[in-house]
């Protein structure tokens, strides 16, 4: 069993959560650094033969036997990939064509991810499916499969300009989300075949048979618009004060 680093008087672990591939996620909280009033977190994988995968430039180190390597989010063979891309998942998104290549860490030993003035919240999926933000993934255990997907933005048309991305995340496993404001402030909002209209960028998350587009004169000024069944999570709070 690997001996994880311990140190009371820097950090404290304020909440963890056992994965399914050998690994252990956890949120760091430091004792004696504060923004705002805000503690300075961290996520730590711990990882005892085992498997994690984390988005892409969030790594501070690593220490141990761990090897890392890049490999596609989706996990599978470029055919389950092309596959995905070509059925897409909601009106008017679809599944980038290229893989999306995602750091995958695996050994023992212990990772450490850039720390933030951020709040995190560690999810346990079975054998779901849901869609984030991209700035919202942060890690998962590698049985959850991590696809990038696409929303046009207004001034698209058909020219290859920016898009909205976003992360769907499938399978079963735990999942670390790096969130604007404390886990409390966020609404868990169900809708039942309704739609939801959204003036900023305050969603999170989304879940179930929801689609998503946008309109707006451009990318600073969106107005989202979310319907059918399912649940939409949102940070009506982010930014405010």
């Amino acid at each position: 069993m690997y001996s994880v680093y311990t140190n009371d008087r820097l950090f404290a672990v304020v909440d963890f959560m056992e994965g399914i591939e050998g690994s252990q996620f956890e949120i760091l909280q430091y004792k004696e650094v504060k923004k705002s009033g805000a503690p300075l977190q961290q996520i730590r994988i711990v990882l005892n033969e085992g498997e994690a995968r984390s988005a892409a430039g969030v790594l501070q180190f690593f220490k141990g036997n761990i090897s890392m390597k890049t490999k596609p989010g989706e996990g599978g063979a470029a055919s389950e990939i092309l596959r995905k891309a070509v059925t897409g998942i909601l009106a008017k998104e679809s599944l980038v064509k290229q893989p999306l290549m995602l750091p995958v860490y695996s050994g023992e030993g212990e990772i450490y991810l850039k720390p933030s003035f951020q709040h995190y919240l560690l999810i346990w999926m079975e054998q779901e499916e849901l869609v984030v933000d991209e700035k919202v993934f942060l890690a998962c255990d590698t049985t959850i499969r991590v696809s990038p997907v696409r929303i046009k933005l207004p001034e698209a048309g058909d020219k290859e300009n920016p898009v909205l991305l976003e992360m769907k995340l499938s399978g079963t496993g735990a999942c670390v989300l790096e969130l604007p404001v404390p886990p409390q402030e966020v609404m868990r909002l169900p809708i039942n075949n309704e739609k939801m209209q959204l003036e900023g960028s305050y969603a999170l998350l989304r879940k179930g048979a929801v689609q998503h587009s946008v309109t707006g004169p451009n990318r600073d000024s969106l107005t989202h618009h979310f319907s059918g069944t399912g649940e939409v999570w949102i940070a009506p709070t982010k930014g405010a004060g």
